[in-house]
């Protein structure tokens, strides 16, 4: 026993035998019986002691510990215990809390209703924590970034204590002691984790919330570590399930992992590695799908700098953004804590009538292109826009410094390719955001099918779009928008039946006769200045009429106010189509017309004749150079429409019933559509 206990180096399981070479069988014996009887001496002091402490009368003392060390109120307000026994240490508590700082939008951080957690007492001898149990009920965690960047989970503590520089002798008792017994690395392993009925909450310095809460969360450790999730994030489902090789939370080593998360009508899987001693994961495959949308590929992202940095592809067949939008059901949180409202009469009330908004008011989470450095090759088969969709869509997406760069941007409509850039620097106030796009000999019902309209003209058009604004919502940065739009098209055809699909009186103004014509030209330019596009110049020529446009479109407010005028060919007197009038929302268009009225008044005029009326704004054509666009031209070059004479008797009496048929056509689309 002298000869043990006069060993320098402590005995552990591991060097037990080692030190016990040479003992005599007889003192091995009574060496090891007194050991024992230790062991079991101190055991059963510590569990004498577990059992007869009143932790009660320890909360006090508790509860000043936490505050001086976060610097904010901590209640204890339900009963404490701790136990001892096969099981390891146990300790649990009921009804605690712990204060926000002033500036939080409500008094508390977090409370628990009831929090359990076990500990096998054995691994703390060795440096070595290991989490049998860990129950969490009715949590509430919110977390909150104010204006000026302070995180309300960042405590200060009460009292600081000053860093006393250590003298040589202190340094070097501590070298010694490290070159004597090097303690062994420390360890985290967690066996069950159960969470049930908690919420936590998200909010940014604008007020925005995000809510995840947990119906119920399951953590097991088999050959690593096994997570399943049941839960929604404003009140939207959300299921998460896990599965990875890591035992050892503590540890540096690699290890695999693969997961599904399904959001909604989301779908999502990933499987790779991390590499926690060079800050590093890998994820070798990705999927992310909606209906018939998926999105796959790879990347790699690493967390050691100032941002995390994101490299990787981006791969999708088939892409309706639409698919996406409508992968989570609207729904909204109820009074119970993240709890979706379902009920008929828990939704507020909305119109039937009132159409939806195009540019929405809710922010765009721009704020995240500053807290990340990312690189990104995107393909797409085909991408869906509008009515039509883009082919071999080939992009290079780099984000740094809150500034996001999608450029190159190239795709084909058809066998014609159509480029295109978006940027967007969050770095400034209000952020800043540039769209443009250029295509060349595209056609010209392709183009109508992008811009979710039905395509009653056809031909080969050039369209070139340049546009800047600022904002942190889609409704503010179009209301700011400045630049140009142009489209232009020529050697065509205007569909009349698809054009009576959109309105009959629009298809009645470009052929009265309800017949398709062929397209000669078509020139439409909008100058765009503070959200209101104020045309530049609209006209379209047919074999059948000539129709002049004159109006704008405000992004603001979502309307349209545009009148169109148009010249027959169909008859030799000076013009009888009537000014059609469109307007009303962007997404809800009317088309009028006084037809009857003028009409009446065009046969009047005629009978007294004088043919030069209604359609005097419309200019005559003009033959443009060599390969130039007519419409172009002749809206660069107007010329004042020559006088004419008066008409025959009988060029009247004919004029007189094509009017009144057209008329009677126009009432009818009017009244009848």
């Amino acid at each position: 026993m002298k000869r043990l206990m006069s060993i320098s180096h402590p005995v552990t399981p591991e060097n037990f035998l080692d030190k016990a070479k040479g003992i005599p069988m007889k003192k091995l014996k009574r060496t090891m019986l007194v050991f024992g009887l230790l062991l079991v001496v101190v055991g059963v002091g510590l569990f004498v002691f577990v059992k007869t402490i009143d932790i009660e009368k320890y909360k006090p003392q508790l509860i000043s510990v936490m505050e001086k060390k976060t610097g904010r109120t901590v209640r204890l307000d339900g009963p404490m215990a701790l136990s001892l026994g096969f099981g390891g240490l146990s300790l649990s508590v009921e009804k605690a809390s712990i204060s926000n700082p002033s500036w939080a939008r409500r008094p508390l951080l977090a409370s628990i209703g009831r929090l359990s957690l076990g500990l096998d007492v054995w691994p703390l001898l060795e440096k070595q924590l290991s989490v049998n149990n860990l129950t969490i009920e009715a949590a509430d965690i919110q977390l909150e970034t104010n204006a000026q960047g302070a995180k309300n989970w960042v405590f200060i503590p009460m009292v600081s204590v000053q860093a006393v520089e250590p003298t040589k002798e202190t340094k070097d008792k501590k070298e010694t002691q490290k070159t004597v017994a090097a303690p062994s690395r420390a360890s985290l392993r967690v066996q069950n984790v159960r969470i049930v009925d908690s919420t936590l909450t998200a909010v940014g310095s604008d007020g925005q919330k995000k809510d995840i809460h947990i119906a119920s969360l399951l953590l097991k450790e088999d050959k690593g570590v096994n997570v399943s999730m049941k839960g929604d994030s404003n009140g939207v489902p959300l299921t998460v399930s896990f599965r990875t090789s890591l035992d050892d939370f503590l540890s540096q080593e690699p290890f695999s992992f693969e997961g599904t998360v399904e959001y909604g009508g989301l779908h999502g899987s990933a499987k790779g590695a991390v590499y926690m001693d060079v800050a590093r994961a890998n994820v070798s495959v990705y999927e992310v799908f909606v209906k018939e949308s998926k999105l796959t590929g790879a990347f790699e992202a690493g967390w050691g700098g100032q941002h995390p940095v994101v490299k990787g592809t981006i791969h999708g067949e088939a892409i309706d953004p639409k698919d996406f939008k409508g992968a989570f059901p609207s729904t909204r949180v109820s009074a119970k804590k993240g709890a979706p409202a379902t009920s008929a009469s828990s939704q507020a009330p909305v119109s039937d009538s009132a159409p939806a908004r195009l540019f929405s008011n809710a922010p765009l989470p721009l704020d995240l292109l500053k807290k990340v450095d990312a690189s990104m090759q995107v393909t797409l088969k085909t991408f869906v826009v509008g009515r039509g969709a883009l082919k071999d869509v080939k992009a290079s997406l780099a984000v740094s410094g809150g500034r996001l760069i999608l450029s190159p941007v190239r795709a084909y409509v058809g066998d014609v390719p159509v480029d295109a850039l978006l940027e967007i620097d969050a770095s400034k106030i209000p952020a800043k955001i540039e769209v443009g796009m250029k295509a060349d000999g595209i056609d010209l019902g392709s183009l109508q099918k992008l811009g979710d309209m039905s395509a009653f003209l056809s031909g080969k058009a050039g369209a070139h779009i340049r546009l800047a604004g600022h904002g942190k919502t889609p409704h503010e940065i179009a209301s700011s928008l400045n630049g140009v739009v142009t489209v232009t098209a020529e050697k065509g055809e205007i569909f009349s039946g698809i054009a009576a699909g959109v309105s009959s009186l629009l298809a009645t103004l470009f052929n009265a006769s309800g017949e398709d014509s062929a397209l000669n030209c078509l020139a439409a330019r909008f100058i765009v200045k503070n959200g209101i596009m104020k045309d530049n110049g609209i006209l379209i020529d047919s074999a059948a009429s000539t129709v002049f446009g004159k109006g704008f479109v405000d992004l603001r407010k979502e309307s349209v106010v545009m009148t169109l005028h148009a010249r027959t060919k169909l008859l030799d007197i000076g013009g009888v189509i009537p000014a059609l009038l469109i307007e009303g929302p962007l997404n809800d268009v009317a088309y009028s017309v006084n037809a009857s009225g003028l009409v009446k008044d065009m046969i009047n005029t005629l009978l007294e004749g004088n043919p030069d009326i209604i359609s005097s704004n419309v200019p005559v054509m003009q033959k443009a150079p060599a390969g130039g666009n007519a419409c172009v031209y002749t809206l660069d070059h107007p010329q004042k429409e020559p006088e004419q004479g008066i008409l025959p008797i009988d060029t009247l009496d004919r004029a007189s019933k094509k009017i009144q048929n057209i008329g009677d056509s126009l009432v009818k689309g009017l009244f009848g559509q």
